[in-house]
């Protein structure tokens, strides 16, 4: 009687130790995984892009399309609005925003404004202004900025001839360690190339194709838009100015806003290029 009672107390004693062994191993894969969790949690510090309007999600390694989109808005207005005097400047605080590939080839381009012979000895600005709302493309998973990219300065007392095109461009980005990051960069003159653009326009597409080779937006004279305001003062200016060289050498017109260079010329990625044919009425 005695033996069957002890048989009977080490089963239970056996089936609670087993039951003992699963709840360990339990608390062991959750201990494991809260571990995990806890060295892998990073503080949520998130940079805010100006003009965000609609709901937007972003976190350590992901972000929604809200979010980029006024960010896309505003790395391509500070990139494209770079004169000699600012370069440095957004040089610096541009470089965090980009993956090394696409810096290594965008920030000798940008310090090379320094050198451009058509900043020389004048006052430059440059500035942005988008036309259209950012596109996205899903299935290319680019956005598309197009706006008025414009271009003027002052020089001995005269406005230089203010010119304007209409670019476009284009970025891939995504979310690293919080920040938003460029993994794609390519700037050209007219209207966004989408697939869907692409596909309706195609001997069009092949011609921006091949200008696109230089990076930078291929602009022609007559895409270049110039204020009519801006040109009578600056011809009054001239006209009002002492001549203290042979007329012969006193330079009368411009022949390309300062900033949008011809082609082949430009800053690649920077500032659209500028042809005789590219500049808007």
């Amino acid at each position: 009687m005695q033996l069957k009672t002890a048989r009977k107390k080490m089963a239970d004693l056996l089936g609670e130790n087993r039951t003992l062994k699963i709840v360990c191993l339990c608390l062991g894969i959750v201990s494991v995984g809260l571990t995990y969790k806890v060295a892998t949690m990073h503080e949520r510090i998130v940079i805010q892009p100006p003009n965000l309007t609609k709901s937007a999600v972003a976190a350590f390694d992901h972000a929604s399309v809200e979010y980029f989109e006024p960010m896309a808005i505003y790395i391509v207005s500070t990139i494209s609005s770079v004169v000699p005097e600012s370069v440095d400047f957004i040089s610096d605080s541009m470089e965090q925003f980009f993956d090394p590939e696409v810096w290594v080839s965008l920030r000798p381009q940008l310090l090379a404004v320094k050198s451009n012979p058509k900043y020389n000895g004048i006052n430059a600005m440059s500035y942005f202004q988008p036309t259209n709302g950012v596109i996205y493309e899903p299935s290319t998973k680019k956005f598309y900025v197009s706006g008025k990219l414009t271009s003027s300065a002052y020089s001995k007392g005269a406005v230089q001839s203010i010119g304007s095109v209409q670019a476009t461009y284009e970025l891939k980005m995504y979310m690293k360690n919080g920040l938003p990051r460029v993994s794609y960069f390519k700037a050209y003159v007219g209207e966004p190339m989408t697939e869907e653009w692409m596909r309706s326009h195609k001997d069009q597409a092949e011609k921006r194709q091949e200008r696109m080779k230089q990076v930078v937006p291929d602009a022609r004279e007559s895409e270049i838009q110039r204020d009519p305001t801006i040109q009578a003062a600056e011809e009054q200016a001239v006209q009002s100015a002492p001549v203290t060289q042979p007329a012969s050498e006193v330079p009368t017109k411009t022949t390309n806003p300062v900033g949008l260079q011809p082609s082949g010329t430009g800053i690649e990625g920077v500032e659209p290029p500028v042809g005789k044919e590219d500049i808007l009425p």
